[in-house]
C-alpha cells in the first residue's frame, strides 16, 4: 500500500479527479480508460460529487473517458457476498421484530429489566431498530453481538456479561428467523467471504482510496487481503508532500503534530476563518458582525446581511444574540438551510445571489463553497466564516 499526496490548494474532488486523469499520461482530445480503477470514497455523496469533477475536467480537456468505478467503503465489505442471499437492512429489523414479539421477557431480564407496558409492533420496531443498529456497528468492526460478547469475557473489566449473553441469543434467534427463510446475516455473510479469500471484479487492477483516513475497520483486512493477492492500492492524503511525515499510512493527521502549536497558513487575502469553542461564542462573533453592519449600512441589517446557519442548536444561540441586542432578523420557519436542502450542493448552486448582500457563513464547510461564493460574487461581497472546535 503506497501513498499519493494530492495538496490542499484546491477542493479535494477536484484535487483527485485531476489525478486521476493526470495519471493517464494522455494527449489533448485523447481517450482516457478509468475503467480498471476502483476509487473508495467516504460516503455516496462524495462519489457523485469526484465523478461530477471527472466528467466536468474531461470535457474542458477534451477528453474522452470512460469513468472508474466510484463507491463508498460498504462496497468492500460486500465483496464475496454476490453468490449468496444475504439478508437487508429491512429484512433483518423485520426479524428483530418477530423476535422481540415472540420471546420469554422473564427470560431475558438482564436486557429488559421492566416489562414494556405494550409489547406491541410499536415497541418492537423501536427496539428492533436499537438492536439491528448494535448488530450493524459491531459488523463495522468486523464482529457479530456474539462475537464481541466472547471478546469481552476475556476482559476483567468486562461490563454486565449476562446482558451481553442475553442479546447473544436473541441475535442468535434473529439468524434463526432469517435462516428460515434462505437469508444470512450480513455479518456472518462477510466473514465466510472473507475467510474464503475476497476477490475484486474481474476488470478491476487497481484501488484507489480518497478522503477516508479512517476506514471502517472490517474493510482494512479486505484491503491487506486485496494487495497481498497483487492488487495495487493507494491511498491518497489530502497533504502536500512535504507534509508526509505528518500523516499515517492512512492520511490520518498525527495527532502529536497537529494538537501542537502548528499553524496552517491561510491566504491573508481572503477575511479571516474564526475558530471558536462553543455556540455561544459563535453567535457573540456573528452577532458582532451583524451590529457593524447594521452600523455602517444605510439599508439596514436585514437587507444587507444573510446567515446561513446549518446546525439548529447553533440557531438558538444565534437569535438569542441577536434578539438581546435589539438586532431585526428573520429565520423562515425556524429551519435550517441544511434542513430544507437548500445547500445541499452549495459549491454547484446555479441560482445568483444578489451582489450586494454580505454572507455569514456558519460552517457551511469546505473549500468548494468558499472558493464558489469568491469566484462569483467578489469583489461586492462579505464572507467571514465561523467553524465551532472542539478541544
Amino acid at each position: 500500500m503506497t501513498r499519493v499526496f494530492l495538496g490542499w490548494e484546491k477542493p479535494l474532488p477536484e484535487l483527485a479527479a485531476e489525478s486521476l486523469l493526470s495519471a493517464a499520461e494522455v494527449g489533448e482530445g485523447q481517450a482516457i480508460d478509468l475503467s480498471d480503477t476502483l476509487v473508495v470514497v467516504q460516503t455516496r455523496q462524495a462519489a457523485r460529487v469526484l465523478k461530477t469533477y471527472l466528467a466536468e475536467i474531461a470535457r474542458e480537456r477534451e477528453l474522452e473517458l470512460a469513468a472508474p468505478l466510484v463507491v463508498p467503503p460498504h462496497f468492500l465489505l460486500n465483496l464475496g457476498t454476490e453468490g449468496v442471499s444475504v439478508a437487508s437492512r429491512i429484512e433483518v429489523r423485520l426479524a428483530w421484530i418477530k423476535v422481540l414479539r415472540d420471546c420469554d421477557l422473564g427470560q431475558l431480564e438482564a436486557v429488559f429489566p421492566v416489562s414494556p407496558a405494550e409489547r406491541d409492533y410499536a415497541w418492537a420496531s423501536r427496539v428492533g431498530r436499537l438492536l439491528a443498529g448494535v448488530q450493524q456497528g459491531l459488523g463495522e468492526v468486523g464482529l457479530t453481538i456474539a462475537q464481541a460478547a466472547q471478546s469481552l469475557s476475556g476482559d476483567a473489566d468486562y461490563p454486565e456479561p449476562e446482558r451481553w449473553q442475553q442479546l447473544s441469543r436473541l441475535e442468535q434467534a434473529v439468524a434463526q428467523v432469517l435462516g428460515d427463510e434462505g437469508l444470512v446475516l450480513p455479518e456472518l455473510a462477510r466473514q465466510a467471504a472473507l475467510a474464503s479469500g475476497v476477490q475484486l471484479p474481474a476488470e478491476i487492477k487497481r484501488l484507489l482510496v480518497i478522503g477516508t483516513p479512517d476506514p471502517v475497520k472490517a474493510t482494512v483486512p479486505i484491503l491487506e487481503q486485496l494487495g497481498a493477492n497483487g492488487i495495487p492500492i493507494e491511498v491518497a492524503v489530502f497533504a502536500p508532500e512535504s507534509m508526509a511525515d505528518k500523516f499515517d499510512a492512512w492520511g490520518r493527521p498525527l495527532s502529536g503534530y497537529w494538537s501542537g502549536e502548528h499553524r496552517i497558513s491561510l491566504d491573508e487575502s481572503q477575511t479571516p476563518i474564526h475558530l471558536v469553542t462553543r455556540p455561544a461564542v459563535m453567535a457573540d462573533g456573528i452577532a458582532n458582525l451583524a451590529a457593524s453592519v447594521q452600523s455602517s449600512s444605510d439599508q439596514g441589517v436585514g437587507e444587507s446581511l444573510t446567515i446561513g446557519a446549518l446546525d439548529e442548536d447553533a440557531n438558538f444561540y444565534l437569535k438569542r444574540e441577536l434578539a438581546e441586542r435589539g438586532i431585526a432578523h428573520f429565520d423562515p420557519a425556524g429551519t435550517s438551510l441544511e434542513s430544507t436542502g437548500s445547500l445541499k450542493r452549495k459549491d454547484r448552486a446555479t441560482t445568483p445571489l444578489p451582489t450586494n448582500i454580505g454572507v455569514t457563513e456558519c460552517d457551511l464547510g469546505g473549500a468548494g463553497c468558499w472558493q464558489w461564493l469568491c469566484r462569483r460574487h467578489l469583489p461586492r461581497l462579505l464572507v467571514a466564516r465561523f467553524h465551532l472546535r472542539s478541544y
